[in-house]
């Protein structure tokens, strides 16, 4: 009868092929472009109109490399939280403290990220060595998303070198890795089990070891960033 035909009509459109065939990694990188697209032309015409609000640190001392250089930064850290979650407890953790930092130092819009840090604690629980669950690439560019854009809504010209030294731990884990790669001839999109983590592991260290080492150090850097007076 009736349901019979749904069962039918459901089945042929999940039969039916796609219009325009797509690798899902060329789909992910089509979607991220998308959304940076879309956040980031209004945050330019923002930075444009009022100076205090998007990146309006970065206008003064740059001028118009400010709009590049503000592209490149929502592109590079959103990827490099997302790059960083290859083992177990690294993205969390280090996202979760780096969040608390922010927000304990008052750069930007960092009081946003209360509730993300908060969440994210919360969500290491169950995902630290033998994790249960996991961030996967919507969570974990969620996360470098949000640490990207709201400690630079409306900071001062400081925020310029203090986001980037908080946010130190994935920054260097993904030139690390990008280095490395493009000297082998690797292209740096592709995956691969060398990045610091990997490393540290491959020495003989345990990887809830590896990954306290790296919430530590996410710690030491928000202290670091407090001691250079933000």
């Amino acid at each position: 009868g009736r349901r019979r035909r749904r069962r039918r009509a459901r089945r042929r459109a999940m039969e039916r092929p796609e219009r325009f065939p797509m690798k899902p990694s060329r789909r992910q990188q089509l979607i991220e472009v998308s959304v940076f697209l879309f956040v980031a032309v209004p945050a330019l015409f923002l930075s444009l109109t009022s100076p205090s609000t998007w990146g309006g640190g970065l206008v003064g001392p740059l001028g118009w490399l400010a709009y590049p250089v503000w592209l490149l930064w929502l592109v590079g850290i959103t990827n490099a939280l997302n790059l960083l979650d290859n083992m177990d407890g690294l993205t969390p953790g280090v996202g979760a403290i780096t969040a608390r930092g922010f927000s304990w130092l008052g750069l930007g819009a960092g009081w946003v990220l209360l509730p993300l840090s908060g969440a994210l604690f919360g969500f290491l629980c169950l995902n630290f060595y033998r994790a249960r669950i996991h961030l996967g690439d919507a969570g974990s560019h969620l996360v470098g998303f949000s640490l990207a854009v709201l400690p630079l809504y409306g900071a001062s010209e400081s925020a310029l070198w203090t986001v980037p030294i908080v946010l130190a731990i994935p920054i260097c884990d993904t030139a690390f890795v990008t280095i490395a790669r493009l000297k082998r001839g690797v292209s740096p999109f592709q995956g691969g089990k060398d990045h610091l983590s990997h490393r540290l592991a491959a020495v003989g260290i345990a990887p809830p070891v590896v990954a306290a080492m790296f919430l530590a150090g996410a710690v030491i850097l928000v202290g670091v960033a407090a001691l250079l007076g933000v």
